[in-house]
């Protein structure tokens, strides 16, 4: 099955734990805490390592997500990635009643 990354705001940890479970139950590796899980690591690398490994990306977007340096690096970092080995997906989902952001307006969005 498929490795998936999930990148949030730490304010959206249930939905990205509740994600997490649901796409365990069909088999999945999900990643959703790797810098919680090595403290003492530089975060950016730890985020890098754990998308490289990754065959899907996927981002939790609310207002507190939009306003996140990490979160909004993170899109730009699986891109990036996804131009140098074109096999990593990525899918926005919108949490929340708000506005496609720009910095996805050019991908399919999925709504929760």
């Amino acid at each position: 099955m498929a490795t998936i990354y999930i990148s949030h705001r730490s304010g959206d940890r249930d939905q990205a734990k509740q994600l997490s479970e649901e796409l365990t139950k069909f088999g999945h590796r999900v990643i959703y805490r790797a810098v919680a899980e090595s403290p003492g690591l530089d975060w950016r690398l730890v985020s890098h390592k754990a998308m490289i490994a990754a065959d899907i990306f996927v981002v939790l977007i609310s207002e507190r997500a939009l306003k996140s340096h990490r979160v909004m690096g993170e899109i730009g970092a699986a891109r990036m990635l996804y131009f140098e080995s074109e096999h990593l997906l990525l899918f926005p989902v919108l949490l929340g009643n708000q506005q496609i952001p720009d910095v996805v307006s050019d991908l399919y969005v999925f709504r929760a």
